[in-house]
This record gives structure tokens, C-alpha cells and sequence, in this order.
């Protein structure tokens, strides 16, 4: 017998994959009556959808108006990066005590993710792949830690997290200095020293920092 899967839930679903691919305009309003009718549902299950979406802040919601995709910040980008430096920080610190078996499968994966992105960067550079891989990366040093509370805080952060990364990665020198930061975690946690390892995050996340803010001084969001 197949599980039922409430109907908010594939709204939700259909919503936040199209935010994700850029298919709605950041500053546009979009009606909830013609996107109820597009997914072929009724009103109830997408304004409940719509509401999650408000509460993880990808969409922002006006009476009377609809709703529209959420703009990125220079606040946006401090809350993000702080909230990153001190769940992935922590992370890589703890790991990089943890002499067992099962941190030692964490960083194979880490070497496996850091080692595709390399492959990914070869012309024609796959840009969404690279981006999947780079965000595979960051979760398996979150997924680490099994602590669910940290993890739906990471998870909230992951829309902004995505845009970081698409805007970032059109830079071009920044891809293969994404990589080599990548391998400066993994050294650093291989070492055995926690302060290393949190330090290599913390530089790898002001850099991302640092990019954001010229494409925003830019204008180029």
C-alpha cells in the first residue's frame, strides 16, 4: 500500500525545487490563485505551502499582493555566514578529534565530494553539478555532527546558502578557489587539529563572505 503524501507537502515540494532553479524573480509578485491552478490544486494546500516557505524565508508574503522570492541582503549574507562559521566550524573541530571508524567514513566523503568537484571544474564547467556537489560537501560535515536541531538551522539557511553559491561560482576564478579551501578543511581535519580545522572553515566562509559583498556593491544580484 502506498503512504499518503499530504498535499501541502507536494505543493511545497514543487515550490521550493522552482525557487531553487531561479524560475521565480526575486522583487516579483506571483498569485497564489494561478499557481494553485498550475499545480493543479486547490488554494488550502498551497497557502499552507506558502507559509513554510515564509517561515524558512525563501518567499515573502503581502495581502492582496501574492507573494515573491526573498532578495538577498548584505544582512542576509552576515546571518548566513555567522550561522555557517558556528555549526560548520563545530563540526569540523569535532571531527577532527574523533579518532573513530565512523569520522574516518565522514572524511572519505569529503575526499570523495572535494575529488568530484575537481572532475566537475574540467570545460565545460558544470556549473549545477558543481554547485550540488559543493552543497553535498557542507551538509556531510552538518550531517556529522546527528544533531537534529542544528541541522534544521543549517537547513533553514539553505536557500540563501544556494544563491551564495550559484552568484559566487559565475566569478570566475572562484570555483577553484572553492576547491582548494575544500581541501584545506579536509588537511586541516585530517591533522587531528581542532583549532585548524576550525580556522580553514572559518577562512573558507569569509571568503564566500567576501565575494557576496562585491557582487552586492556591484549590483550584480
Amino acid at each position: 500500500m502506498e503512504s499518503y503524501v499530504p498535499l501541502h507537502n507536494n505543493a511545497y515540494a514543487y515550490l521550493r525545487e522552482n525557487i531553487l532553479q531561479g524560475k521565480f524573480q526575486p522583487g516579483k509578485f506571483y498569485s497564489e490563485t494561478k499557481l494553485a491552478k498550475e499545480i493543479g490544486l486547490s488554494r488550502t494546500p498551497v497557502r499552507v505551502a506558502l507559509q513554510q516557505l515564509q517561515r524558512e524565508k525563501l518567499i515573502e508574503i503581502i495581502p492582496n499582493k501574492g507573494f515573491s522570492v526573498c532578495k538577498m541582503t548584505v544582512d542576509d549574507i552576515v546571518e548566513t555566514y555567522q550561522i555557517r562559521a558556528a555549526i560548520e566550524g563545530y563540526a569540523a573541530a569535532q571531527l577532527a578529534r574523533d579518532k573513530s571508524v565512523r569520522s574516518k567514513g565522514e572524511i572519505k566523503k569529503l575526499e570523495r565530494l572535494y575529488i568530484k568537484q575537481k572532475e566537475q571544474l574540467r570545460k565545460p564547467f558544470d556549473l549545477a553539478g558543481f554547485t550540488f556537489t559543493d552543497e553535498k560537501f557542507h551538509e556531510t560535515l552538518v550531517d556529522y555532527l546527528e544533531n537534529t536541531g542544528l541541522s534544521e538551522l543549517f537547513f533553514n539557511q539553505f536557500y540563501k546558502i544556494h544563491v551564495i553559491a550559484v552568484n559566487t561560482f559565475h566569478i570566475p576564478e572562484r570555483p577553484r578557489q572553492a576547491i582548494k579551501e575544500h581541501d584545506a578543511i579536509i588537511k586541516a581535519i585530517c591533522s587531528g587539529c581542532s583549532q585548524a580545522a576550525y580556522d580553514a572553515v572559518l577562512e573558507h566562509l569569509e571568503n564566500i563572505e567576501k565575494y557576496m559583498r562585491r557582487l552586492l556593491k556591484e549590483k550584480r544580484l
